[in-house]
């Protein structure tokens, strides 16, 4: 699993980091963002992020980050004028 991860590159969720041994997750991935809105939107603390590569699975925990929080009103303001628009009409 490691090395596959590991080739695996920027583009996706998590990383193998040679240094500390462990599997990261890439913080600019969108699957990073969803995550940490789902977190603050549930009101968690923690995500366990699981990955099956094959005949192998990982998990990562992503704990909530919370200077994420700064994106809250952006979801809002996407929830109003774009999903709830919809809905109206």
């Amino acid at each position: 699993m490691k090395e596959s991860v590991h080739l695996m590159g920027t583009d996706y969720i998590v990383q193998y980091d040679v240094v500390s041994d462990k599997l990261v997750v890439n913080e600019e991935h969108g699957y990073y963002h969803q995550i940490q809105g789902q977190l603050f939107l549930t009101k968690r603390s923690l995500c366990y992020l699981v990955i099956y590569v094959s005949n192998d699975m990982e998990y990562v925990e992503i704990p909530r980050n919370d200077s994420w929080a700064s994106n809250i009103p952006k979801l809002i303001e996407f929830w109003d004028k774009q999903v709830m628009s919809s809905i109206i009409q």
